[in-house]
């Protein structure tokens, strides 16, 4: 059995994400004043999106600030801010042109963290690596070993 490669992954900041944050809620103002709403619900609908925008900005949703895949193929997760380690496991992933989303579920409580990579985001070698790794099948395997044969099972 072939162990897991070594992959590091430590994401930088990206302009892409926030820009089209942005762009999405200009559109979504637009569309509503555009609409053949009463001005008193385009006020209303207006401020419910600034709201949401606002909140998705100023607190943001904790993301690992930096991941390493082990031998074991266990991910250690580095909580941005928090400092703290977190084992987890690859759960899914999604591979687009200009995108890679990666979610893992931790094995100390269950809860699922979840990692959206933008082109800039990632050094290109580190990028390539993961897409390779990722394409090649490997990534959402079990890496459990056999349990050992007993003298009895053996005939």
């Amino acid at each position: 059995m072939r162990s897991a490669p070594s992959l590091t992954l430590e994401p930088g900041s990206t302009r892409i994400g926030p820009a089209l944050l942005l762009a999405a809620l200009l559109l979504s103002l637009g569309a509503i004043w555009m609409s053949a709403l009463m001005v008193h619900f385009q006020w209303a609908l207006s401020g419910l999106v600034v709201a949401l925008g606002l909140h998705r900005t100023l607190k943001p949703v904790p993301t690992p600030s930096r991941a390493v895949l082990q031998s074991d193929g266990v991910w250690m997760l580095e909580m941005a801010g928090a400092g703290e380690q977190v084992p987890a496991t690859l759960e899914s992933s999604t591979l687009l042109a200009g995108l890679i989303s990666l979610t893992w579920r931790s094995e100390r409580d269950g809860r699922r963290h979840t990692l959206l990579l933008w082109p800039d985001a990632l050094k290109p070698n580190s990028t390539r690596q993961l897409r390779v790794w990722l394409r090649s099948g490997r990534a959402h395997t079990q890496t459990t070993t056999p349990a050992p044969l007993s003298p009895e099972g053996i005939s």
